[in-house]
């Protein structure tokens, strides 16, 4: 398969991008190019030029894109922006990975089993079954589209106000903005917070936040 990796959002917060690196090439970069094509493409903003240096050498992306950081909205403006820029390019991959800085993953994208699913694909549902049967929120630290449903996709999104892309102008509300004919899946069952100095989750950790489970060294060493 050829499958497209973007790394969006900032940086800046990772004080040690070296360890954040070593995880995400040993759980998500090289475990996927065994078997399949990966392109890697960063879109982010120019925050540190060493630290966005240390990213480049490790994970090695064919294109960077950076665009002015935009205060309170610049998630959904920064994802907006990497939509369309792929727009051009997305039909050449099976599936597109929107993937964040800052996330240590805990369980290898071998184990997701996501290119059995076609849609949507999402972490798991966002803090419990009472808030998610109330909002319909999913976590959205990995945002992954199959190629058939990306336009549909990415011009919802695109075209959507600010102010639909709730709570706090973040991406947790996608699966209701985008049509509803596109099958959402999740890549482990159960409710789950995506912020794990809330509550620890069993795929990812993010970083610089206070981490409540235990054995973090198992995932950056």
């Amino acid at each position: 398969m050829n499958l497209l990796i973007i790394f969006r959002g900032g940086y800046n917060r990772i004080d040690d991008p070296e360890t954040v690196t070593f995880n995400i090439n040993k759980f998500i970069i090289e475990p996927l190019k065994r078997d399949n094509k990966v392109t890697v493409l960063f879109s982010s903003y120019l925050e540190d030029e060493e630290k966005l240096e240390v990213f480049k050498q490790k994970l090695k992306p064919e294109t960077v894109v950076l665009n002015d950081r935009v205060e309170h909205t610049g998630q959904i403006i920064n994802f907006k922006q990497t939509l369309s820029v792929i727009e051009s390019v997305y039909s050449n991959y099976d599936y597109v990975l929107f993937l964040r800085f800052e996330i240590i993953y805990k369980m290898s994208v071998l184990e997701w089993d996501i290119f059995t699913k076609r849609g949507l694909i999402v972490p798991y549902r966002e803090e419990s079954e009472e808030t998610f049967n109330g909002t319909h929120w999913y976590s959205d630290t990995i945002i992954i589209i199959s190629s058939e449903f990306y336009i549909p996709f990415s011009q919802s999104i695109i075209s959507a106000d600010l102010d639909y892309f709730t709570p706090h102008y973040t991406l947790h509300n996608i699966a209701n903005i985008m049509p509803q004919t596109i099958p959402v899946h999740v890549i482990i069952p159960g409710y789950y917070n995506s912020n794990t100095s809330i509550r620890d989750n069993p795929l990812t950790i993010m970083y610089g936040r206070v981490y409540l489970g235990e054995n973090i060294e198992k995932y950056i060493k």
